[in-house]
């Protein structure tokens, strides 16, 4: 499966390498692990029912409409409308913060 991390994995270079990694370096790649998981799931989430919207996209836009993106006064909701929209603001102002 794509979840696991041995050499045929999407993310091989993400795996904990007892005798290479130091403590820091191991924690670090756990987190990478998790925050690229957490933003798969989202976009995995997307179309999927929700117990407060008929989607996930439905209650997130309700959510993010009273967030701005900084500096710009945007509505965070604007790019959570379409699943394109927000992986190319997640490719490109993500790594910008």
């Amino acid at each position: 499966t794509p979840y696991e991390l041995g050499a045929d994995s999407t993310f091989p270079y993400l795996k904990a390498d007892a005798d290479k990694d130091t403590p820091d370096q191991s924690l670090f790649k756990q987190h990478a692990r998790i925050h690229i998981m957490t933003l798969a799931s989202a976009f995995y989430l997307y179309n999927k029912p929700h117990y407060r919207k008929g989607s996930y996209r439905d209650d997130i836009v309700d959510n993010f409409r009273n967030v701005a993106i900084p500096g710009t006064g945007i509505p965070l909701s604007l790019v959570a409308r379409s699943r394109l929209l927000s992986l190319g603001f997640v490719l490109t102002a993500t790594p910008a913060v």
